[in-house]
């Protein structure tokens, strides 16, 4: 790690890393993180990093101007609790964030429906007069389906309405742009062909959750790609150097040598599966 630090240093290019979670709460949630947790990375990364809005993030990309380490905050799908905790610290801290929204539930005032049926009741999304108050500091709003689709899905009438529909819902709403789209989920088997066609042809730019750099030399400029925001700073550390993502590939290299040798899948402890449920944190 201080290797590679020292090379990005001397070339000057540093990767832009984009951090995702879901809600910042000091009530009990399965994918929250505590004011006082997210308030001591916030502090963790001003002091190592330097953080930028995702617009900034495009820009200094395209124009390959990352001489610094630099960092993005993301939260998923909307929760009512992020207008108290998650904006009072990003207000204190002065740092900007991205909301990436799910627009039904938004509408209706329902509950997400991931939430439901993972037993978590009362978990509120944010409301309209919320997000434009909130909307005139340094927030920005990118769109994250209408329900919290999983865009797997080939139905490509459904996929225009959920991914192209969410972008009308919030720029009627909130009359500003919106460049952004986040695929629910995030994994790759969340993300059909069908449905990253049709992100590509209404967002500027989109974003999954399945790990990865972006550099300013990539050349799909288009996807970004985010890692997890860990309430532990070993954690946060770990990740935003890369070292899960080489775990990652290690154990797909084991899983894939197995079947190879045994002709068929045999379960390695540890390794990840298509039937594996993933992290809490990581579901939305």
């Amino acid at each position: 790690m201080i290797a590679r630090n020292w090379y990005r240093k001397i070339r000057r290019n540093y990767p832009i890393t984009i951090l995702t979670h879901h809600l910042v709460s000091d009530r009990p949630h399965r994918m929250g993180i505590s004011t006082q947790a997210f308030w001591r990375q916030v502090r963790f990364l001003q002091r190592h990093y330097r953080i930028v809005s995702l617009a900034e993030a495009v820009r200094l990309l395209k124009n390959g101007q990352v001489d610094a380490p630099t960092i993005v905050l993301t939260f998923d799908d909307g929760y009512a609790d992020n207008f108290l905790a998650l904006r009072a610290v990003a207000d204190e801290a002065r740092i900007p964030i991205a909301l990436f929204l799910a627009t039904v539930p938004i509408s209706l005032q329902q509950e997400f429906q991931h939430d439901v049926e993972n037993g978590v009741r009362g978990a509120l999304p944010l409301t309209w007069e919320q997000l434009r108050y909130w909307g005139s500091g340094r927030t920005e709003f990118g769109a994250h389906t209408r329900t919290h689709f999983d865009c797997g899905s080939k139905e490509h009438s459904r996929l225009e309405s959920e991914i192209a529909g969410s972008k009308l819902d919030l720029e009627e709403r909130l009359q500003r742009p919106v460049k952004f789209f986040a695929f629910p989920f995030g994994q790759p088997e969340n993300m059909s062909a069908e449905a990253i066609q049709i992100a590509r042809a209404h967002f500027p730019y989109f974003v999954s959750g399945f790990g990865g750099q972006n550099h300013s030399g990539r050349s799909d400029r288009q996807h970004l790609l985010r890692k997890n925001l860990y309430a532990n700073s070993w954690e946060l550390e770990l990740e935003l150097q890369g070292v899960f993502d080489i775990v990652d590939r290690i154990k797909k290299s084991v899983c894939l040598h197995n079947r190879k040798s045994e002709g068929a899948f045999e379960r390695v402890p540890g390794c990840p599966s298509q039937k594996d449920p993933l992290p809490a944190f990581q579901k939305s």
